[in-house]
């Protein structure tokens, strides 16, 4: 089986069968991943996030599957302060970039003025240090944006490893090639400058 994707930068994947014979073949689709759409050679499959879909069947050489997962803006409270909020796109967690001088305090992002741009996982917001542009973290360990805002009418994660690596992140911030501003991470938000839109 070949697997064809340019995925996180876009949100499908397309598996092409190169054998054949009888495989019970499950994809996971995430729970993240609202709006999933499975075709098997064009076909529409039912795909629910939040498990496996399954083809079961004899597959033959050139056989097609295309997975799309598309990732919508989010915004998901830390573990242990329900107050302080990550943007994420889909599944990751954005930087924020804040510039290279140290605030002194933590900084508030307004998430009514994020804003994407015409590079993929790439948005501009308005923050307490002035403009700043949350992206996909070069590092392996991410590192979270804090806005102001109410927190999304969703269960808070049961584990606090995100908050865990996200603080090693800021302990040790990057510098990735162009940018010359390492990222901050989470902060403790005070009041919007303007009513914050929930994003979807």
């Amino acid at each position: 089986m070949r697997q064809d994707t340019g995925w996180p930068e876009t949100p499908s994947t397309k598996p092409t069968v190169t054998g054949a014979g009888p495989i019970d073949l499950r994809l996971r689709v995430p729970s993240w991943a609202t709006g999933a759409r499975l075709r098997l050679n064009g076909t529409p499959v039912a795909a629910t996030p939040g498990g496996y879909a399954r083809l079961d069947r004899t597959w033959a050489s050139g056989d097609v599957v295309e997975l799309s997962l598309p990732m919508a803006l989010t915004r998901e409270s830390a573990p242990d302060d329900p107050a302080v909020q990550a943007v994420k796109h889909g599944p990751i967690v954005l930087a924020g970039w804040y510039g290279t001088t140290d605030p002194g305090t933590l900084p508030t992002l307004r998430p009514d003025t994020i804003r994407a741009t015409t590079t993929p996982m790439r948005y501009t917001a308005t923050a307490s240090t002035g403009q700043v542009t949350l992206a996909r973290s070069t590092r392996r360990t991410v590192s979270g944006t804090p806005c102001t805002g109410t927190s999304p009418a969703r269960p808070r994660p049961r584990s606090s490893r995100t908050t865990r690596s996200t603080r090693a992140a800021a302990r040790r911030p990057p510098t990735p090639p162009g940018e010359g501003a390492p990222p901050r991470s989470w902060a403790r938000p005070g009041p919007p400058a303007a009513p914050a839109r929930r994003s979807s």
